[in-house]
């Protein structure tokens, strides 16, 4: 009795995520299955961009009892070269105003972008993720961008202070 509650509430989960990836725009693929087990969802098949990946993941997330997502879904782009991925990795990141583009450095291999570099912002670093991930022919994003913000030296602070206590005082004489 037991076994058939969870096959149940298994298979009505399976079905949400179904019915969410259909209703999604973002995912286009007919060709991805869906397994539920114990509000664990495994997506499977085939997709033609990186992008459309990614948002099928995000969409099983989104559904109310799935607890983990494991995304096996292969990316079969249309056939473009490494280069020609390369060279609009490189073109998106120059126009986002939010990637430090000359402190990142982008390598393609088989269609996987890999990102390196450093940034001083934690949103700089996504920026260039996700400008990598929308360009057609990439198969997966691996970042390796460091995050380094610019940290005081106890010279800076000190200096900051007697600053602001010099500029107090002076507001006090007025």
């Amino acid at each position: 009795m037991h076994t058939v509650m969870e096959n149940r509430a298994d298979r009505d989960l399976r079905d949400a995520v179904l019915r969410q990836l259909e209703w999604d725009p973002q995912v286009q693929s007919d060709d991805i299955s869906v397994k539920a087990r114990e509000g664990t969802v495994t997506l499977t098949g085939f997709v033609r961009t990186y992008t459309e990946k990614y948002a099928a993941e995000k969409v099983a997330k989104s559904v109310y009892g799935v607890r983990a997502v494991a995304n096996d879904i292969e990316v079969k782009p249309t056939s473009r070269t490494d280069p020609e991925i390369a060279r609009d990795v490189v073109e998106a990141m120059r126009i986002d105003v939010r990637v430090p583009d000359e402190r990142i450095k982008a390598t393609v291999r088989e269609g996987f972008v890999t990102l390196e570099g450093s940034a001083e912002w934690h949103f700089q670093r996504e920026a260039a993720e996700a400008r990598a991930r929308h360009i057609h022919g990439v198969r997966g994003v691996i970042n390796k961008i460091e995050v380094k913000s610019k940290a005081a030296s106890p010279a800076d602070a000190k200096e900051s202070l007697r600053n602001r206590s010099n500029c107090s005082g002076l507001m006090s004489s007025f």
